[in-house]
């Protein structure tokens, strides 16, 4: 019986997909030239279906074959850069404080590194070594391209591929305001925060309330800038008067308090990203490609966004796993460097790890 049906759903399919492909008045339930036309309700039925029959294939072969590359490799590898620029520190720089490498194999694994932001004397280039702690490297490069943050962005993904000798084929940098916004987008990110954390600095500037923020252990949902203010009672605070805090932006910029350090944020931010992958559903690719297309200021990323380059990403990443997660901290990964408060990498150890996770493919 399924043999004899799944040549008709696949031909159904495929109308779908073609119907959503012209743009004409048969574009959807409703006229084109009446409304703005969004394929991506088209897609989602079209990518559920498909789902039972290897559905890649057949959008190539509808929408255009994806440009995505993983390079030489085998792998797509992506470097993530977490900006800290906000209107009110406008002209005051820009550190990258969040640096994270992800790759994905052909078996839609994913392994991901973090790279802190105290990290110095890092080699950039042959006979060149940066000196500085690491998330100064972008804003370095951006004051020496003429403010050009998209040289600044390629010149990092460069240096870090000398770094690490490791191949890096595209680059996102992310502000304050696109998270927030994307966050919003996807009616918020649910994870699991693995401890409760009490930060008495971390502050929400969207009012002008006493700063700290506590996030208990548990299941939550994250929300962007819709998520209620964030703030602490008391003086000394009172941390069973004051409200649990649900502001993404916040869980994944919070390092102060007891237990809480730059390290064990670079994990929550690994485990934030991964969930959110998770429970983008297809309907929302439109609307975030379309929001990553139109904030140019506050989003930057080397990916094509086509519509068949989004649901190539989508496929790879929907329900992949992340075995592989790493924090480059001491002792293993780094050391201190006495006298000041950066670390320094052990190179040998830290590269034969990216060769491990992010080597070429067999």
């Amino acid at each position: 019986m399924t043999r004899r049906r799944r040549p008709r759903m696949l031909g159904m399919v495929m109308m779908l997909a073609l119907v959503c492909a012209g743009a004409g008045s048969m574009a959807g339930p409703v006229s084109a030239a009446q409304f703005h036309f969004s394929p991506m309700p088209w897609i989602k039925g079209a990518m559920d279906a498909l789902d039972l029959f290897g559905g890649q294939g057949v959008v190539d072969s509808v929408f255009g074959a994806s440009s995505i590359s993983g390079g030489s490799d085998g792998r797509i590898t992506i470097l993530l850069l977490g900006s800290d620029w906000r209107p009110q520190k406008a002209g005051t720089g820009e550190r990258t404080d969040s640096i994270i490498f992800m790759t994905i194999d052909n078996s839609n694994r994913i392994s991901a590194i973090s790279l802190p932001r105290d990290v110095g004397n890092v080699p950039i280039a042959p006979g060149q070594t940066f000196s500085g702690k690491i998330n100064g490297l972008f804003k370095y490069f951006k004051q020496r391209s003429g403010g050009s943050r998209n040289v600044a962005a390629d010149k990092v993904r460069q240096a870090f591929q000398y770094t690490f000798q490791i191949q890096i084929d595209y680059v996102a940098l992310i502000r304050f305001t696109a998270l927030e916004r994307f966050v919003d987008d996807i009616g918020g990110v649910r994870v699991n925060v693995p401890y409760n954390i009490y930060d008495s600095k971390i502050e929400d500037t969207r009012a002008t309330k006493q700063p700290g923020a506590k996030f208990l252990a548990g299941s939550t949902l994250e929300l962007g800038a819709s998520a209620p203010i964030c703030y602490t009672v008391g003086k000394p605070i009172n941390w069973s008067a004051s409200p649990n805090c649900t502001r993404a932006l916040e869980y994944v910029r919070s390092r102060h308090g007891p237990g809480n350090n730059d390290w064990r944020r670079a994990a929550r931010q690994q485990g934030f990203i991964y969930a959110a992958m998770q429970q983008i559903a297809q309907s929302q690719l439109e609307g975030l490609r379309q929001s990553a297309n139109s904030n140019p200021n506050d989003f930057y990323t080397t990916l094509p966004l086509s519509t068949s380059d989004v649901l190539y990403i989508y496929n790879r990443v929907h329900n992949a796993t992340m075995p592989n997660t790493a924090v480059l901290k001491p002792p293993t990964y780094a050391t201190n460097v006495k006298g000041t408060s950066k670390q320094q990498l052990k190179l040998d150890v830290v590269r034969a790890l990216f060769h491990s996770w992010f080597g070429p493919l067999n």
